[in-house]
């Protein structure tokens, strides 16, 4: 009969009802777990690049080989895969250094946006600073709204964060942290970087050499300029200088400025300015004369 009990208690309308709910409660659940498997398997990925980039950097740092070493991002092979390799340049490598590291089949690379247009990344021997910085960002091929990004500075910092940045032509652009690029060696010994502060009425300029101004192998510079009554703050540094080129980073402080900038370098013998100006507010940056010196990137 249908109301007979089974052995252990229940009857076939119960076991019906219990089966019923289990069927139910994992149709309700497989979504999340899916979602959850998902987004461990994108921030799984994103980790190992960051450990890779990682990798490469410490080496650089040590001078293993003796050598720079970096991680060349492909794109077009299938799976997207990356590339740990000695030299300092991807096509210039020493092939037989390189680690190859597949992305998982589910991911994909969805931007490298990487200073000048490249897609490789190469870390500099001694204090691990990169002339190619920038962000990348992951996807699941099958769902682009999960996403991932990895930041990567010109001092070498790494840094992982969900979410894919927001597309640079839309953003607002805020050079009062720039950094760019400048391709001539700098003679340290006679050279100095020239500050020149305009408010419309008064002009005051402030020279610095880089005698007496290197840190760590690098320049280092913090002051403050008074014109017109009104105080001027400004710091500028080098990330890498003369390995071959130097990354210059130039910081003003919206609050602390009200005066336009014009920056030259002696020994580039370009109309002035031969490196960079800026607006009053610092919210604006143009790219000097000089023939060495790149776009300026804002941070």
């Amino acid at each position: 009969m249908v109301k007979k009990r089974f052995e252990k208690g229940f009857t076939l309308l119960e076991l019906f009802i219990i089966v019923g709910i289990i069927v139910l409660m994992a149709v309700l659940v497989t979504p999340s777990l899916n979602y959850f498997r998902a987004k461990s398997t994108l921030n799984d990925a994103g980790e190992e690049i960051a450990s890779v980039l990682l990798l490469a950097k410490n080496k650089a740092i040590s001078s293993e080989g003796p050598s720079q070493w970096g991680v060349y991002f492909d794109r077009v092979s299938s799976p997207h895969k990356y590339i740990l390799f000695k030299g300092s340049s991807f096509v210039s490598r020493e092939q037989s250094a390189d680690m190859v590291y597949n992305l998982p089949l589910s991911v994909e690379f969805s931007a490298i946006n990487l200073y000048g247009g490249v897609t490789e990344t190469v870390f500099n021997r001694i204090n691990g600073s990169t002339q190619q910085f920038g962000f990348l960002s992951l996807w699941l091929k099958n769902d682009h709204s999960k996403s991932a990004s990895l930041y990567i500075d010109s001092v070498g910092g790494i840094q992982l964060s969900s979410g894919t940045p927001p597309s640079d032509d839309s953003r607002l652009k805020d050079f009062r942290h720039t950094h760019f690029i400048y391709s001539r060696v700098i003679i340290v010994a006679t050279e100095e970087v020239s500050l020149t502060f305009s408010d419309g009425v008064s002009t005051v300029t402030q020279k610095v050499p880089f005698v007496g101004n290197i840190e760590n192998d690098q320049f280092f510079w913090e002051g403050e300029i008074l014109i017109g009554g009104a105080v001027q703050k400004i710091k500028i540094h080098t990330t890498e200088l003369n390995n071959p080129g130097t990354v210059f980073c130039i910081h003003r402080d919206g609050q602390e400025n009200s005066s336009t900038l014009k920056v030259d370098l002696f020994g580039d013998a370009s109309p002035s300015p031969n490196v960079v100006s800026y607006n009053a507010d610092g919210f604006l940056a143009t790219k000097g004369s000089s023939i060495f010196v790149s776009d300026p990137l804002p941070q």
